[in-house]
């Protein structure tokens, strides 16, 4: 695994600038953090946290290149889908390239919008993305104060404040978000019932 983090970190400095690498290591460390906490693998969670935006960078057109010659979901290709386009492509190049799990790509895949049944390790890039020590939003401290915490109420605290945010600015919520939340609310429910 280490030589996977050295060999990730040696593509990421040379593929992405200064900010968004800069980003992607205060994800990793949070990530870290939380797997921590949380009792999961450390060390999954440092090479997924620091790998989750591997194509942020990559222009329109060379993810509609990629979309195209991998054979992903052409739906990918709607303009609605364009801020989790990189989730989906960076994690299809990490399984090609850096032979991430299933789990790992999954992580990455829905890193920006969640999804139903969402995995610890879903959660926990979810969440170090949303409340890396780089961010500064109205809400954020409540987020990163409940993510040490219990990490299902973080994400729905955070899924709810990112859902309003977006519609506030007049965009397209993403159908995997509202589905993550309903989920998330519906089980912690189900766990508040059981104590």
């Amino acid at each position: 695994m280490c030589s996977k983090l050295e060999d990730i970190d040696k593509y990421l400095k040379k593929n992405l600038s200064n900010d968004r690498y800069n980003h992607s290591v205060r994800v990793m460390k949070k990530a870290m953090e939380y797997a921590k906490i949380y009792n999961y693998d450390i060390e999954i969670a440092q090479i997924v946290g620091l790998s989750h935006d591997i194509a942020k960078e990559m222009s329109d057109l060379e993810n509609t290149n990629y979309i195209i010659k991998n054979n992903l979901n052409k739906k990918l290709l709607d303009n609605e889908n364009k801020y989790a386009v990189h989730g989906f492509v960076g994690a299809d190049f990490l399984e090609k390239n850096f032979k991430f799990t299933k789990e790992m790509a999954n992580a990455v895949r829905y890193h920006t919008t969640g999804r139903e049944n969402m995995t610890l390790l879903d959660k926990i890039i979810f969440l170090a993305d949303k409340t890396e020590d780089g961010r500064y939003f109205d809400n954020i401290e409540e987020e990163r104060q409940i993510a040490l915490k219990d990490l299902d109420k973080a994400m729905i605290l955070t899924l709810q404040n990112s859902i309003n945010y977006t519609k506030k600015k007049g965009k397209i919520v993403s159908e995997n978000s509202i589905k993550a939340l309903k989920d998330l609310k519906k089980r912690c429910s189900l766990s508040d019932n059981i104590g």
